[in-house]
Formats: structure tokens, C-alpha cells, sequence
């Protein structure tokens, strides 16, 4: 008990004494230039959890303060008369801090300088050693020298200001490191020396704000330009004369316009203070800037740039609740040019002066949807006196920006107004004398809540008056079109139609002269068309008069009613004379092909292709009109003209997209009005016949539209479809988002479309029995993969359950569809534009025939062979066809041999493509392999070929596929080598040589190529590399890879190489001389059969260009060294021979690299002369242990290079 009590008492003391320690150094932390850490500690369970910080937040984090610091305890000031400098006492201080080398070499330098006349006396050596040794940017003494120099110009004080140029020199030269910690030394020391020096400063401020510019350029990064504006700043408040230093920054920035940004920040931070609020002085410098504006002496649009960076800066840095000084001094200046634009002599420049102070409010009103305005309503007033002005001496550019601010204030959910000033403000703009102005207004306040009580009455007022004039009528209407799109847009579907609701435009309540017509019957009148080619001629009159149309009051109906009528009927006469026209077009070519030649005037194919797509806008957006107007009796006899089947010959074109929109909604209209003849079988059929396909489509948005409008006969009174939900249920499914929080209900909706639940309603409707197949297939193109394992089994179901015909018609339907998009990469379809007048009818335009979807074909066509691996007995019947299509894409891509390209650079240029193909074939394999009954396919030439390539894969799954080799031979065995787990343990047991009797004689001719297939390829290399060769073996990769645990590392790839070698050693001499020319290949290829002209022929045509990394050289010798160690006594004589004509290639393309040494990049020197050398070591090596040929040509081809090499 004595002895723990003692430790225990120790081990208290020791503890004690470390936070006593520890307590006791951050006390005296401080210094002159403060640092901050690379991370930032939190609190974590009261304990120090450190974070890591980038170098943006570092910067963000870095305080130029110099004003409030603690001093350390090594510089306590000391009352005595022997104090000594600034300059000793840190010193002192970072003798004990800092112990490095560099420091220390730096004191060693230093005269002795403990006195301040000391100091004077050699103040020149002292700068000349810490000039020294800041050049050298040693960051482990970097911040005591920079303190040094501050202390000794606090030391110096006015004395220093001769050698402020230098040490600024030096401090810039510095701001090119990276790391945050040195930027705020260097900073914080250059803000200290503006503090001691900032009266000499101040004195000579033209030159030293001409020194400072090259750290405000926007060349320098903005980190560099912000802590150089907040250095500065203190030396920019001292000055006195403001006016005379802005003049001067203005000057200077005519000749250096690159400065523009830098000086901002650093007028922005003159004005700043602490906390996010405004300096003290602030009020003066700010309406000094502003008021500048209306200076003639003044460049005005040089000091407008600047404060475009001033309020900017501000906006970020200055507090919401503590603006207000921005806008006192803000509207103050407007007020004082808004007097000065009644005075003659300064109207027009006090007019420019008001124009770009009302751009600066504007800015900061735009800031944020408002957030910045602390107080609207004076700002309201304000803009109200300006709007009040005479409108001599208001022009439009003025009344621009003010009607800007205030659409702005009506809209923005972050400034509250009154309604009493709201409505004043809106009065006053809507009273505005320019027609442009009140449109330009209106278009911007369409969102306002408002709008209807304060702005819509004027605006109808504005159309009335318009009616003088032809174009006023037209900018009346396309203002109202507008409105119109707003408030209340044309219907995307049937299902939108049904809460659609008119946004009523009554001119009721608009006084007209008695013999006055009304606008709604100018619209009407628009419509009125005496021929087709009229309608050509104002399809933007029209376009804008339709849209308006159904919101206009008051009307007479049967007018209505036989105008658009009328218009359909010239719509579809155009058309047809259009497919009319095209056929004329291809007659003449046919004609002008026999010899003979019309004159027939036939536009081009685009300028066709476009006017068929506006007639067919106008025709979509009249039919809506009509399903939005017209009474069941009208619309039945719209139908009657063939409206459907127009739209049924164009609707699928993924770029009339809005055509099918149309189509539905017009269907929903006359379901909606109970219209029951008209949902017949005969219309269902053909609306069927073609619109089935959109079940299946890429497209979202229109396999939606197609539910719908099939799911409108289901709840029709006629009952076309018996009992038959189906329709229903596949919408149901679409219209829930696939999202992660509501993809378990999609799925709900989904399981209830399985074969087996829709099996009796697919038994009493068996013409549409594809449907929810065909519906199934098109949810496989969604991009979210948590439904592609169900769907695909509910598709599988459908495999099973239908008869094979029906089923594979639909799904080899789809696989066509999914090669043929893999060939030819098809983005979402983008509407190209119109050309109209309006922006907002292409806007409408675009919007009704865009296509979010991003359909990935290639993954597409993963997911059908993926599924068809669960029905192989479906496959089997139709696996022809399979194969046929899947040769053919294979043909097509990537040629007969199917092999991945040699060169990494193809992988890195199209990696989607060598990744899906992988993808496709693995996936092809493996549901060819479930079949059982395809040797007729398999006799196919190409079929094999292919097959024989995805067996060389390096992918397991991909060699593991093939079977027909394995079927008769060896088939366990080589599925073993090929498993990672078991390769070492089944190379150990699989013996190839005849003792063994493993390998029949009458198998071996057909096995051993396979195996030599799998373990011969190009030598030795990296992982990277390895990937990127065509022709990948299975026993190579082992050697090259990781064959399972602790095989990696340098030790485990002898080993492997080992094993594999091991194993080769029971092949016979023809088998082992195929592995060895596969080894090798890329060397046999280019050796001829004399060695001796071969050298030569290398030496004599050598092309740098050409000559193999060396690297990849040095591996093929390390890997032929290997082969000759292992398997060099059980070669015979033609291996032997060909081994050593590679090596006499090798050696004779060094030795001619060698020799045009001068001309290589200096780093492959050195690799080639290691070649020389293991070429030579290597023919030394070998000649000891294995009779080399003896022929007279290798001889001599042998000894002369070897007299080259040394």
C-alpha cells in the first residue's frame, strides 16, 4: 500500500507539473505575426479532435490584424533605461523558439546589435543578412525573419522608409509559395510596415500606391489582391486629401485597367470596419465616391467600374442590419442629381451621374432577391419623386433602371411593402409615357400577387387604346400571349387538362365607343383567312391569337367555332399539299435521273422540314384551343376533318413530341364531356396500331401520355376493353416518381402487372396481351437500379407464361432496339428552334417537346441479356436469331476478331465503348451458356472465333462462359485454373506430360492450344499496361497478378512465375516453342531468318519512333532470363534458336539506339545502357549452361554484336 501510494502521489506531481507546463506556454503565446494551424480542433466528448482544413478554407481563416496581439513572455517590455531594441529583445525571443540550422546561420551573420544606436550604426549589414536569408524562403525559419524585419522597422521607424522599396520587393517576391501559413507571414509583416511607416507613407502616396498596383492586379490571385487591399487599407484611411487620392487611383487605372477589381476591394476596405459593419469614417469617404460620379474632372466610367467591385464587396461583407449607411448615402446622392437635372447648364451630365447611381441601387437591390434593402420604403419614395419628374428631364435610360428597381421591389419575397406604397410605386410606373417602358414593366411583374388588383386593368386598358394601329394591335396581343403562358400555359397532358382553369381577360369592364370594336373581336378578326397561303404568311398572328383565345371575354361562340374550324381545315389542306409537294420533289430526281428535267420550284428539304413543323405547332395549339372552347357538337365535328389521323401519321417523331401531348388532350376533353361514340373499337385499334411502341420508349414522359391516352378507353361508357385494367395499372405504376423515398410504392404498383395477376384479363383481351410486357421492357431504361432486378423478373414471368412467339416478337423487338442505339448513340431529342418573332412561343415550343430522359442503351441491352438467362428454354428456340444479331453488332464494332485494341490510348478515348463491349460479351456468354440445345450455332466459324477471344479474357466470368472446349476436355480441371482460389492448388495437380496420363493423346492436339493460349502473351509489365493488351492469357495473368492471400509483392510474383513455369515443363518441344513465339510476339514478328542481316537490317533502318519503351525491354529480358533459368535444360534445339534470335534483336536495336544516343531524351540513356549490359550478361549466362546453334550465321551475327555492345 506504501509503494502504490507513493506512485500514485508521483504520478499526481508529474501531471500537475505538465498542465502547470502547458498553462504557462499559452499564456505567453503571441507574437508579431500570429499563425494559424492547417486544421482547426472541435470539441469532441471535451477532447481535441483535429480537422483537416484546404488551402481555401486556410486563406478564408487568415486575420490581418495589427492592432490587438498578445505579446509572448520572451518580450515582456522591461521599465528599465538598458532595455535595448525591438529588434534584440525577438531575437531573443526566437533563439529560443526557433533551433533550426537556417536560423541559427542567420544569428551567426547578425553583428551585435543590442543597442539602439548600435543598431543605426549598422543598420545597413543587419538588412543586407536578413535580405539574405529571406531570398532563401526556408520555411522553417521564414516567420522569425519576417518578426526581425518588423522589429527592425519598428526599431528604425522613419530612418526605415529609405528601404521600404526593397523590403517591399523582397515581400512580393515571396507571395508565390502555396502555403497559407507563409501568405500570412508575409502579409502580416507587410501590414506592420505600414503601420510604423504609414506617416511617411501618407506623405508620399503617389509612390507608394504605384509600388502597391502589382498586387491589386487581377493577374495575381484574388486571395493576394484582398489581404494587399486590408494591408493597405490603414495607409488609404490616413490620408487626408480623399478626393486627391482617388484622382490618383482613377489615373492610374486609365493606363492599368487590370487593376480595376484590386482597387475596389481596397476602397471597400477603407470603408469597412469590424464585425461586418461600416468604419467610422464611411459616411464621408462613401458619398465622396458617389457623388465623384457627377464630376466633370473626373473619369466617370473608370470610377463606375470601381465601385461596381465596392458594392459587390460590401454586399458579401458587410451585414444586413448594418447597411444602412449604404443606402442613406446612396439615396442622398440621388437626391442631390435628381435636383441637378433641373439645372440647365448641368442637366446632361448630373442625368449620366443619376443613371449609373440608380445601376449601383440596382445592384444591390438584385443582391440576393432583395435580402440586402433594409428599408424599402424610402427607397419607394425616392423612386416615386424621380417618376414625378418632368418627363423633359426624365429620359428612358433613367425611367429603365427605375421601373427595374421597382419590379424588383414588388417581387421579391425578402422586402415588405405596404400596399399603400406598393400601389403607389406601381401607379406611378404604369403612368410612364414609353409604351416599351409599361411592357418591359409588365413582363417583369407577370409573378407579382398583386398583379391582377394593381396591373392587369391597365394593361387591358393598354390593348384597348392599342387598337388604332395594325402593329399595336400585334404588341398588344403578343404582351397578352405572354401573360397568357404565365398564368396559364398550355396543357402538357390529358391529366393537367382536368385542372386546367382560363385566366380570364375581360373587356367588359373596359369602356369602348359605341362604335368602337372590342379587342376580343380584333383577335377574332385576325383569324378571319381568305387562303392557305395566309396563314403561312401570319402564323405568328395566329399562334398568338389562338393561345389567347380561350381567356378572352366576351366572344361569340359560333364564331369561334366556325374560325377554328376553318383554320384546322386550311392547316390540314397545307399539309397534305406538303406530303404532296415532297412527292413531286422525289418524282423530279427520279426524272432527272432518266435523262429528263422539270421545272417544278421545290423548296429545299430543311426549309420544308421547318414549315411542316411550325404548320404543325399552329395545328397542335388550334386543336387545344378547340378542346378548351368548343361544346361536344363543335369538336365532334372537328374530328370529322381527321385531326386524329394527322396526328397519328406525325406523332412518332420524338421531335413533334407535342403532337401526342395534343392527341391526349383532345381524347381527355371529349372523355371529360362524356362524348362516348367517339371512344370506339375501330379508333382503338388504330390508335394502337401506332402507339404501342410508346409503351416500350426510352421516354418518360411518353410512355405517360400513351398510358393515358389508352387508359381513357378502360373507363369509357362503351367498354371497348373487357374487363381490362391493365392500361390502368401500367399508369398507376408510371405516374410514381422513382425516387428512394417513393420507389417501394412503384415497385407495389408494378408486382400488381405480373403475368400470373393479369393472366385471366390477358386471356379475355389476348390482342393486347404484349401490353404490359411491352410496358415492362420501357421501365428497364430508368436510370435507378433498384428496379431493375424486379422488373426483371416480372418480365421473366412473362417469358414463361406467354406463348414463345408472342413473347420474343416483343423482346427481339427490343434487343434490335438496343444494338441499333448502341450503334448509333442517340442524345435526348432537343427541338430545335422555330425562328418566331416571339421568344415566348419558342419557349412553349420547347417546353411541350422536350425530353428529360438520357436513355443508356448499352446498359439496356445488359439488363436483356442478363435476363434472358432465366428463361434459356425460350432462347433456345429463337438462339439463331440471338446469335445472328449479336455477330453482327460485333462485325460492325470491333471487326472479325473481336480482340480489345492494343494501345492504352484507345481505352482512354473511349472507355464506354471497350467497357460495354466487355460488359455485352460476358453477359452474351453466360446466357448462351444455359442453353442446351445450339450445336447447329456453334458450328459457326465467327461463333467459335468469338468465343475462342472471350476465353483469353482476363475476366473470370468472360473465360468461364465458353463451354464447348470443356465439354469433352477437361472442363473441371480448366475451370479450376481459372478460379483464383483454387489455381495453385489445380496447377500443382493438372499435369500435362505423357507419364502422367492425365491429357489423352487424342484430346492433347485440342487441349494444349487452349492452355498455350491461355499462358503465352506479351512480356512481363505493369498492372496498368497488362489491362490495356488485347490478347490477355489466363496462366500469364496468374504470374502478373495476385492468385489469392499473400501472393502479392515481389516475393509472390517470383512464386507464381514459378508455378506457371513448373507447369510448362511437361509440354512437349512444339507446344512449348507455340508458348515461347506467343511469349515473344511482338519481337518474332519483326525477325528474320538470317541473324546476321537481320542486325544490320536494324541498324541500317532504325526508327526512334518506333523502338519499344525500355522499360518494357528490360522486362522482356528479365522474363527471357526467367525462361531459360526454368526451362532452358528441357528446350530443344529450335526453341533455343529462336530464343536467341531475340536476343539478338534486343541487343541489335540498343546497340543502334546506342549510336544515335545524342538524339534520345537524356532520362533513357541510362535504360538503354542497362539494356547493353543484360543483353550481354545474358548471352554469357546462357552460353555456360546450354549448347547455343551453331550455325555460322548466328555465330557471327553473336560475336559481332557482342564486340558493339562492349
Amino acid at each position: 500500500m506504501l509503494t502504490l501510494g507513493s506512485t500514485l502521489a508521483k504520478y499526481f506531481i508529474l501531471v500537475g507539473m505538465r498542465t502547470k507546463f502547458t498553462c504557462g506556454q499559452r499564456q505567453g503565446e503571441g507574437s508579431e505575426l500570429q499563425t494559424h494551424s492547417s486544421g482547426i480542433r472541435s470539441g469532441f466528448r471535451k477532447g481535441d479532435v483535429f480537422r483537416f482544413q484546404t488551402f481555401s478554407e486556410r486563406i478564408g481563416n487568415i486575420n490581418i490584424d495589427v492592432f490587438h496581439r498578445v505579446g509572448h513572455k520572451y518580450e515582456e517590455e522591461d521599465d528599465s533605461e538598458d532595455q535595448g531594441t525591438f529588434f534584440h529583445q525577438c531575437l531573443q525571443k526566437w533563439s529560443v523558439l526557433n533551433l533550426t540550422e537556417s536560423f541559427d546561420n542567420f544569428r551567426r551573420g547578425l553583428p551585435s546589435v543590442q543597442t539602439l544606436p548600435q543598431l543605426l550604426n549598422q543598420k545597413d549589414e543587419v538588412l543586407a543578412t536578413l535580405e539574405e536569408h529571406i531570398e532563401m524562403k526556408n520555411p522553417l525559419s521564414l516567420q522569425p525573419l519576417l518578426e526581425l524585419l518588423v522589429a527592425f522597422a519598428r526599431d528604425l521607424y522613419h530612418d526605415f522608409y529609405p528601404y521600404y522599396q526593397r523590403v517591399l520587393t523582397l515581400l512580393i517576391s515571396l507571395l508565390s509559395a502555396k502555403d497559407a501559413d507563409v501568405l500570412e507571414w508575409v502579409f502580416m509583416a507587410l501590414a506592420y510596415v505600414f503601420k510604423f511607416l504609414w506617416r511617411c507613407l501618407v506623405r508620399n502616396v503617389n509612390v507608394v500606391f504605384d509600388s502597391l498596383l502589382p498586387l491589386l492586379s487581377s493577374s495575381r490571385p484574388q486571395y493576394v489582391n484582398n489581404f494587399a487591399a486590408e494591408s493597405f487599407a490603414f495607409v488609404a484611411r490616413k490620408v487626408k486629401d480623399k478626393r486627391g487620392f482617388l484622382m490618383l487611383m482613377l489615373r492610374t487605372l486609365e493606363t492599368r485597367p487590370q487593376s480595376v477589381s484590386g482597387c475596389g476591394s481596397l476602397m471597400f476596405e477603407g470603408l469597412r470596419g469590424v464585425s461586418g459593419q461600416f468604419h467610422s469614417s464611411a459616411e464621408l469617404v462613401l458619398t465622396l465616391y458617389l457623388q465623384s460620379l457627377g464630376d466633370p474632372h473626373i473619369p466617370t466610367q473608370t470610377l463606375y467600374e470601381v465601385l461596381t467591385h465596392v458594392v459587390d464587396s460590401m454586399l458579401a461583407g458587410i451585414k444586413r442590419n448594418k447597411g444602412g449607411l449604404f443606402w442613406k448615402c446612396a439615396l442622398d446622392t440621388v437626391s442631390l442629381f435628381t435636383q441637378s437635372c433641373h439645372e440647365k447648364d448641368q442637366c446632361e451630365l448630373a442625368q449620366k451621374a443619376l443613371v449609373l447611381t440608380l445601376q449601383l441601387v440596382l445592384r444591390a437591390v438584385t443582391y440576393k432577391n432583395g435580402v440586402f434593402v433594409e428599408d424599402p420604403q424610402c427607397l419607394v419614395v425616392q423612386l416615386v419623386a424621380l417618376l414625378r419628374l418632368p418627363h423633359s428631364a426624365l429620359p428612358d435610360s433613367i425611367l429603365a433602371v427605375v421601373i427595374e428597381i421597382g419590379a424588383l421591389l414588388l417581387q421579391s419575397e425578402h422586402v415588405r411593402l405596404s400596399q399603400e406604397h406598393a400601389s403607389l410605386l406601381t401607379r406611378e410606373i404604369l403612368s410612364a409615357p414609353s409604351p416599351s417602358l409599361l411592357v418591359q414593366f409588365v413582363e417583369r411583374v407577370f409573378h407579382y400577387s398583386g398583379f391582377e388588383s394593381l396591373v392587369l386593368p391597365h394593361v387591358l386598358r393598354h390593348c384597348r387604346d392599342s387598337l388604332a394601329t395594325e402593329d399595336g394591335l400585334r404588341e398588344g396581343l403578343c404582351l397578352l400571349t405572354k401573360l397568357v403562358l404565365v398564368k396559364a400555359p398550355l396543357c402538357s397532358s390529358g391529366v393537367e387538362l382536368e385542372s386546367w382553369e382560363r385566366y380570364t381577360l375581360d373587356f367588359d369592364r373596359i369602356a369602348n365607343g359605341p362604335s368602337e370594336r372590342t379587342f376580343p373581336e380584333a383577335v377574332l378578326d385576325l383569324l378571319v383567312s381568305d387562303s392557305s397561303v395566309e396563314l403561312v404568311e401570319r402564323q405568328h398572328d395566329y399562334l398568338h391569337a389562338l393561345i389567347c383565345l380561350p381567356h378572352l371575354k366576351p366572344l361569340d361562340e359560333d364564331r369561334v367555332a366556325g374560325l377554328l374550324k376553318q383554320v384546322l381545315e386550311h392547316i390540314l389542306g397545307l399539309l397534305r399539299c406538303c406530303r404532296e409537294d415532297h412527292s413531286v420533289d422525289r418524282s423530279r430526281e427520279s426524272h432527272e435521273v432518266a435523262g429528263t428535267k422539270m421545272d417544278v420550284d421545290v423548296p429545299s428539304e430543311e426549309e420544308q422540314r421547318s414549315r411542316n413543323k411550325r404548320l404543325l405547332f399552329v395545328f397542335s395549339v388550334a386543336l387545344e384551343v378547340c378542346a378548351h372552347m368548343l361544346e361536344s357538337g363543335p369538336l365532334l365535328e372537328v374530328l370529322e376533318l381527321g385531326v386524329v389521323e394527322e396526328l397519328l401519321r406525325n406523332v412518332r417523331d420524338m421531335e413533334c413530341v407535342h403532337l401526342l401531348r395534343t392527341l391526349d388532350v383532345l381524347l381527355t376533353s371529349l372523355h371529360l364531356r362524356d362524348v362516348g361514340g367517339v371512344f370506339q373499337g375501330h379508333l382503338f385499334e388504330k390508335l394502337f396500331h401506332e402507339l404501342k411502341v410508346n409503351l416500350s420508349s426510352p421516354y418518360t414522359d411518353v410512355r405517360l401520355v400513351t398510358l393515358h391516352i389508352f387508359s381513357l378507353f378502360e373507363r369509357s361508357s362503351t367498354l371497348v376493353l373487357k374487363e381490362c385494367s391493365m392500361f390502368s395499372q401500367c399508369l398507376a405504376a408510371e405516374s410514381v416518381l422513382p425516387t428512394v423515398q417513393d420507389y417501394r410504392d412503384k415497385l407495389q404498383q408494378l408486382q400488381s402487372l405480373s403475368y400470373e395477376t393479369v393472366a385471366s384479363s390477358l386471356v379475355r383481351n389476348s390482342a393486347y396481351s404484349q401490353v404490359p410486357l411491352r410496358y415492362l421492357l420501357g421501365v428497364l431504361f430508368v436510370n435507378f437500379q433498384l428496379l431493375w432486378k424486379p422488373v426483371t423478373r416480372l418480365v421473366v414471368s412473362y417469358a414463361r407464361g406467354l406463348p414463345s412467339a408472342e413473347f420474343w416478337e416483343v423482346f427481339h423487338e427490343q434487343l434490335s432496339l438496343a444494338v441499333q442505339g448502341v450503334k448509333t448513340p442517340v442524345e435526348s431529342p432537343t427541338p430545335g428552334s422555330l425562328t418566331l418573332k416571339c421568344d415566348a412561343l419558342d419557349d412553349v415550343y420547347t417546353r411541350l417537346n422536350y425530353l428529360d430522359d438520357k436513355p443508356d442503351y448499352v446498359n439496356y441491352r445488359i439488363l436483356l441479356w442478363n435476363a434472358m438467362m432465366e428463361f434459356p428454354e425460350v432462347c433456345e428456340q429463337k438462339n439463331r436469331n440471338v446469335v445472328l444479331l449479336f455477330l453482327t453488332y460485333v462485325h460492325r464494332r470491333k471487326g472479325p476478331s473481336f480482340a480489345l485494341p492494343r494501345t492504352p490510348l484507345y481505352l482512354l478515348t473511349l472507355p464506354c465503348a471497350a467497357t460495354e463491349s466487355l460488359h455485352s460479351r460476358e453477359e452474351y456468354m453466360r446466357s448462351s451458356s444455359e442453353t442446351s440445345r445450339c450445336c447447329d450455332v456453334r458450328q459457326s466459324a465467327d461463333q467459335e472465333e468469338v468465343e475462342d477471344t472471350l476465353e483469353t479474357s482476363a475476366k473470370g466470368p468472360s473465360q468461364k462462359a465458353p463451354q464447348y472446349h470443356a465439354r469433352s476436355i477437361a472442363k473441371e480441371q480448366l475451370f479450376r485454373l481459372i478460379d483464383d482460389q483454387t489455381f495453385r492448388n489445380e496447377l500443382v495437380a493438372f499435369k500435362v506430360d505423357k507419364e502422367a496420363e492425365v491429357v489423352q493423346d487424342e484430346h492433347r492436339s485440342g487441349l494444349m492450344p487452349v492452355i498455350m493460349r491461355y499462358s503465352a502473351t506479351l512480356p512481363y509489365c505493369g498492372a496498368h499496361e497488362r489491362w490495356s493488351l488485347a490478347s490477355v492469357r489466363i496462366l500469364f495473368s496468374k504470374m502478373s497478378a495476385k492468385t489469392g492471400p499473400r501472393t502479392g509483392g515481389k516475393a509472390g510474383g517470383a512464386l507464381r512465375r514459378s508455378l506457371v513455369l513448373k507447369f510448362l515443363a511437361g509440354c512437349e518441344q512444339d507446344e512449348m516453342m507455340m508458348f515461347v513465339q506467343m511469349l515473344f510476339d511482338k519481337y518474332s514478328r519483326n525477325m528474320q531468318d538470317e541473324p546476321a542481316s537481320m542486325v544490320h537490317a536494324i541498324h541500317s533502318s532504325l526508327d526512334l519512333a518506333k523502338v519499344p519503351h525500355p522499360k518494357r525491354v528490360l522486362s522482356s529480358l528479365n522474363l527471357l532470363q526467367v525462361v531459360l533459368q526454368r526451362l532452358g535444360s528441357l528446350m530443344g534445339y529450335d526453341v533455343l534458336t529462336h530464343l536467341v534470335r531475340v536476343l539478338l534483336w534486343v541487343g541489335g536495336t540498343a546497340w543502334s539506339v546506342w549510336e544515335h544516343k545524342a538524339d534520345i531524351h537524356p532520362r533513357y540513356t541510362a535504360a538503354f545502357r542497362d539494356i547493353r549490359y543484360v543483353v550481354s550478361r545474358v548471352h554469357t549466362d546462357s552460353s555456360k549452361h546450354y549448347i547455343h546453334p551453331d550455325s555460322c550465321g548466328h555465330t557471327m551475327a553473336t560475336h559481332g554484336l557482342l564486340q558493339a555492345l562492349h
